[in-house]
């Protein structure tokens, strides 16, 4: 099924339902190729403004949902009723997958995240929440983990690399989590998805496997009803993500406004 897309600052964003969306990945666990699912953020759109081969990436993917009330806020002031769009987070989605790869049979690998530690838990998580689940493996982050670009380029010249691809494709998962954060996931899956075969759903999830873990917190369900995680993520990691909150609640706002009175 083909969804329509609405235009935010050059990155287009589709109109799907959480309810669509899953029905779509169940669609994709038949299907004979493989699909990019990324979740367009604020900080995403404002990146790819002046990365071009970013913006390139989301423009690729398969489905590109509305993970951010700002996305959802600036359809709504862009195109009014017509540009009503449903925020699905990466987070959430992630236990979704989680559920479907138990429910369907299929096997799922979880890639980043902070530490294996971390990423253990993640999936010690899932496991308990869904005991059918098979995660056919586990590798957490690398050095520099959560930078972007320069991390980026660092991790596609290790020898690692070539170990991660040959674990993945011999343990054969039909859904795969990355969570090496923004843009360096989503990049990450675009250059390599097609050397595993196997993957019929790829994702990048940023920080959800910390989220899933346990071992950062999440706001109440009230405040992400609200649109106020990113409060709750300020005060709680204010050095780590005043950059952040500043991109998404003023920079990508002004440009919205500038966008629409042209």
């Amino acid at each position: 099924m083909a969804f329509q897309t609405r235009d935010i600052l050059g990155v287009n964003v589709h109109q799907i339902s959480l309810d669509q969306l899953r029905k779509t990945c169940v669609d994709w666990f038949s299907s004979s190729s493989s699909h990019h699912i990324v979740t367009v953020n604020p900080e995403y759109v404002m990146a790819a403004q002046h990365d071009t081969t970013f913006a390139t990436v989301l423009g690729n993917a398969d489905i590109a949902i509305a993970d951010g009330e700002g996305i959802v806020k600036a359809s709504k002031y862009l195109y009014g009723a017509q540009g009503k769009l449903e925020r699905i987070t990466g987070t959430d989605f992630s236990w979704d997958l989680a559920r479907l790869c138990a429910q369907y049979g299929k096997r799922m690998y979880l890639l980043g995240g902070r530490s294996d530690e971390v990423v253990q838990k993640a999936g010690l998580a899932f496991r308990r929440a869904y005991p059918e689940l098979k995660i056919v493996g586990m590798r957490g982050g690398v050095s520099k983990q959560g930078s972007s670009e320069p991390y980026f380029a660092e991790f596609a010249k290790q020898e690692e690399m070539e170990t991660i691809l040959d674990e993945i494709r011999t343990s054969a998962p039909d859904v795969l989590l990355v969570a090496y954060g923004a843009p360096t996931q989503d990049i990450w899956i675009a250059r390599y998805l097609k050397e595993l075969p196997s993957i019929k759903i790829a994702i990048g999830v940023g920080g959800a496997l910390d989220y899933v873990a346990g071992v950062v917190p999440r706001a109440s369900r009230w405040m992400r009803a609200l649109g106020l995680e990113w409060l709750f993520r300020l005060i709680n990691q204010p050095i780590r993500r005043w950059r952040r909150i500043v991109t998404a609640t003023i920079a990508f706002p002004h440009a919205v406004r500038k966008a629409k009175q042209k």
